[in-house]
C-alpha cells in the first residue's frame, strides 16, 4: 500500500526528484505527478520509526546531512522518527532521521507551488517552537 505525505502548511506532498532541482526530494500539488509522489511506509524494530519507499524509484527517502538546510533526497534505506511533541496542528507529526536527532523534514518556507509548476525545495532544518503572546 502506498502513501501521499502532506505538509501541513499548504498540503503539498513529497515527491522524489529525479533531476535533483531544486532538491532530491520536493513539494507539489498532489497529483501533478504519479508514483513519484507516493511512498510505502516500512516499520523498524521501535514504536514510531519507519524507512519510506518511494514508489517510483525503490530508493528510500534519505537525509543527507544532520544540519538546518541539510541535503534531503533519496538514496540508501534510512530510519525516519515520527514524533508529534510540540506539534500542534491535529493529526499533524514531525519526521526526523534517526541518524541526526536535531533536524526534521521540512520544505522552504513553506511557499505554495502553481499546479503543474515544478516543486518546491525540501531540506531538513532544526525544530523550532514558536511561542505567540498576545497584549491585553
Amino acid at each position: 500500500m502506498t502513501f501521499y505525505l502532506a505538509s501541513v502548511s499548504n498540503g503539498h506532498v513529497l515527491a522524489h526528484q529525479e533531476n535533483s532541482r531544486p532538491s532530491g526530494v520536493v513539494v507539489e500539488n498532489k497529483g501533478d505527478r504519479g508514483d513519484e509522489q507516493k511512498w510505502t511506509v516500512e516499520h523498524g524494530d521501535e514504536s514510531n520509526v519507519v524507512a519510506l519507499k518511494n514508489a517510483a524509484s525503490g530508493t528510500y527517502l534519505h537525509c543527507f546531512e544532520g544540519k538546518s538546510w541539510g541535503k534531503v533526497g533519496t538514496g540508501d534505506k534510512q530510519w525516519w522518527r515520527i514524533s508529534d511533541d510540540d506539534v500542534t496542528a491535529p493529526g499533524a507529526c514531525r519526521i526526523g532521521p534517526v541518524d541526526y536527532p536535531d533536524v526534521f523534514l521540512n520544505n522552504h518556507s513553506g511557499n505554495t507551488v502553481r499546479k503543474g509548476a515544478a516543486g518546491t525545495k525540501v531540506h531538513m532544518y532544526k525544530w523550532e517552537v514558536s511561542v505567540c503572546t498576545s497584549h491585553t
